[in-house]
């Protein structure tokens, strides 16, 4: 008998508990909130709807930052980019698809910043500050628009 309260203890709390929880009312909230959000819509990047310029990664950042200009008459709330990463001979040292959030009024530039391929600071940006260190690598990059998400 001493083993059967407990147990019904427990079980009349795990019952209560998974009718009322914080859990469920929060994403009650969201759910209302995200239906008066206004709904993006996304474009193939077929080339000149915006410019990537100013790229920098120096030899000590985690962080790569680019300017991106907008020639588009719609706001820019993302971004899909190819990044191709080549050492100055021109082999391919790495290269990935990364979605970006970012907000980019028509007609605008806005700095863009995001997290580095290099996670151990071996490798700096050929055109930028040039590094001194012994056993470092510089490196080039490529940069191709893939989707452009835009605010409707």
């Amino acid at each position: 008998m001493r083993r059967l309260i407990p147990l019904l203890i427990i079980l009349t709390a795990l019952g209560l508990r998974a009718d009322d929880t914080t859990r469920e009312r929060l994403q009650r909230r969201a759910a209302t909130a995200q239906s008066s959000v206004t709904v993006a819509d996304s474009i193939p990047a077929l080339g000149g709807e915006i410019a990537i310029t100013g790229y920098d990664k120096p030899l000590d950042s985690r962080r790569e930052t680019f300017h991106v200009t907008s020639s588009m008459p719609d706001t820019i709330t993302g971004l899909i980019l190819r990044l191709t990463y080549t050492d100055v001979a021109g082999r391919r040292l790495h290269e990935e698809t990364r979605s970006v959030s970012c907000v980019i009024p028509p007609y605008d530039t806005r700095l863009v910043s995001i997290p580095s391929f290099d996670r151990q600071c071996r490798y700096f940006y050929a055109r930028g500050k040039q590094s001194r260190a012994s056993g470092v690598t510089p490196f080039e990059v490529t940069i191709l628009p893939v989707t452009i998400v835009i605010k409707n």
